[in-house]
């Protein structure tokens, strides 16, 4: 619904409000690599212009949304991927004041989880094993 409200129907708003729902189910319903590939095909898509060009306030909103959900489900491993991806977007479309602010949250984000493995590194270990 998300794509068809985003480019057929040329809604951006729906197409969030879609999104920004189905944000909802990836902290329990469904698993973490689904999450991870449901959210990347539709950033993809969003980000990919299809259609014609995105405003860049729209896509904004949608790796905004992202971030959000992310957070609250606690997963630090696909908000840096997903940051990644929008440091990428930012530098391909030259908007380099955005990727800088990106790039800032990013590092941020590394740092702290290298810190909580420093910390706690039989923790780190333990958890790293199970994977």
């Amino acid at each position: 619904m998300t794509k068809l409200n985003f480019l057929v129907l040329h809604r951006p708003n729906d197409a969030l409000k879609t999104y920004t729902e189905l944000l909802t189910y990836t902290k329990s319903a469904v698993t973490r690599n689904y999450s991870e590939k449901t959210i990347n095909g539709i950033l993809d898509y969003v980000g990919g212009g299809k259609g014609g060009h995105v405003e860049v306030e729209i896509l904004e909103k949608f790796y905004q949304a992202t971030r959000k959900a992310l957070q609250e489900a606690k997963n630090e491993r696909l908000s840096v991927k997903t940051n990644l991806k929008l440091a990428k977007l930012w530098l391909d479309r030259q908007e380099y004041t955005r990727l800088a602010k990106v790039s800032d949250f990013s590092l941020s984000a590394v740092s702290a989880v290298t810190i909580h493995i420093v910390a706690y590194p039989r923790a780190a270990c333990r958890y790293w094993s199970h994977r």
